[in-house]
């Protein structure tokens, strides 16, 4: 019989190690708090030395679409307070190790998004350089939409942003299907391995177009002519 509990318990060890790595002091499953969160107790509490960076921890296996509701709902409290943030960290964040542990990264604004999308018309000659760097595009709109609408998936695995966007209705069926199609390429191609040039350039056509329709349905604004 599988002890989920138990599971759960080491991932949230593990998580709590990490924030201590950097310094932070941590509180698993704190009884306690300084703020206000309508009797709901976080599996971890991170504070920075200097007390400046408050984190308010969610570890969850995996997440669904009710867990991800009631969790903004948490995520709006949090962030009435000044200095506090949640972050909703998922088994696949801990066990991939994920880059975004470090918790003073800031996502580019979407203007220097939009400079780089103009960039990419440059690299037709280049197309693996050219796909990498829409990419780069997508993930950052996906981040910034999901910061947006309070989606506490922020810094996940851009996989289980995709899937919680889709949830939400951020994405349409077609858009999901099409980004996990191209997602599958991008591993390759981060990875070293060959993909074919007509895929590949098919894959950024319709990155190309997907990214195009985001600007367009997000920011309520044409996308960037060129």
């Amino acid at each position: 019989m599988i002890d989920i509990k138990g599971q759960e318990m080491q991932l949230i060890e593990r998580t709590a190690q990490r924030y201590r790595n950097q310094g932070y002091s941590v509180d698993i499953r704190p009884s306690n708090l300084e703020i206000d969160l309508d009797n709901y107790q976080p599996d971890l509490l991170a504070i920075s030395p200097e007390k400046d960076k408050k984190y308010v921890i969610e570890v969850k296996k995996r997440a669904t679409k009710s867990s991800t509701n009631q969790l903004r709902k948490i995520a709006n409290l949090v962030k009435k307070y000044k200095g506090w943030q949640f972050i909703l960290v998922t088994g696949d964040d801990v066990l991939r190790n994920r880059p975004e542990d470090n918790t003073d990264i800031h996502l580019l604004s979407v203007e220097e998004v939009r400079h780089l999308w103009r960039a990419s018309n440059e690299l037709e000659s280049v197309p693996r350089a050219k796909f990498m760097l829409l990419w780069s595009v997508f993930e950052s709109l996906a981040r910034h939409q999901a910061n947006t609408i309070d989606l506490p998936f922020e810094q996940s695995q851009v996989y289980v942003l995709i899937k919680q966007l889709y949830s939400q209705g951020e994405l349409l069926v077609g858009q999901e299907e099409q980004l996990q199609s191209i997602l599958n390429i991008r591993n390759k191609v981060i990875h070293g391995f060959q993909v074919e040039q007509n895929i590949l350039d098919e894959a950024n056509n319709n990155l190309y177009d997907l990214i195009s329709t985001l600007f367009e349905d997000w920011y309520q604004e044409p996308s960037p002519s060129f």
